[in-house]
């Protein structure tokens, strides 16, 4: 019993730097709310997306040649910067990366989802993991158009007249590029 319980004990001081050292193996994170501009996209659009990389606090160090790189369904979302290369993150500290795309204009209004990869050497060595991000396309197609009205009430043939009328805006978001 004496020896079961040493040998446990000598098991457990063997698997613990273990379980530390593959806890601070990753040195950074993205941050999961990105910023991007036009902030309500829609089909058509150039977009600036910007995520923050973290330098984790806990971490085991710094981390040096760091790059980052998102990925695109290119049939829905057209790549113009889809890398950028950040340098050094120290622990604590943070970066922005920045890539631009277009949204192509047969893009379906939905919540996208972006992988981000971080590629980045640390005193482990290389490493690359990927974080996901997301975009959210809007589009409208319900604008309702009521209180028709025309002035004069009756115009005759060659004679001018004004039209009014009323557009509400059903959809659940902003109403762009909308002519009547």
């Amino acid at each position: 019993m004496k020896h079961a319980k040493i040998l446990i004990l000598i098991l457990l001081l063997c698997i613990v730097p273990f379980i530390s050292a593959a806890q601070s193996y990753y040195t950074l994170k993205v941050n999961p709310n990105p910023f991007y501009s036009p902030s309500n996209p829609f089909p058509g659009d150039d977009v600036v997306y910007s995520v923050k990389v973290e330098g984790k606090s806990n971490s085991s160090g710094d981390a040096s040649d760091v790059n980052a790189e998102i990925s695109f369904n290119e049939s829905l979302f057209q790549p113009i910067k889809s890398k950028d290369s950040l340098g050094e993150i120290k622990q604590g500290d943070s970066s922005q990366a920045v890539f631009n795309f277009k949204i192509r204009n047969e893009t379906p209004a939905g919540l996208y989802k972006f992988p981000i990869k971080l590629t980045y050497n640390n005193k482990f060595g290389l490493v690359t993991e990927t974080f996901d991000v997301n975009l959210l396309v809007r589009q409208c197609f319900s604008l309702d158009m009521g209180g028709f009205t025309l002035s004069p009430s009756q115009p005759y043939a060659g004679e001018k007249f004004d039209v009014s009328v009323v557009v509400t805006n059903t959809c659940t978001g902003i109403a762009r590029s909308s002519t009547v």
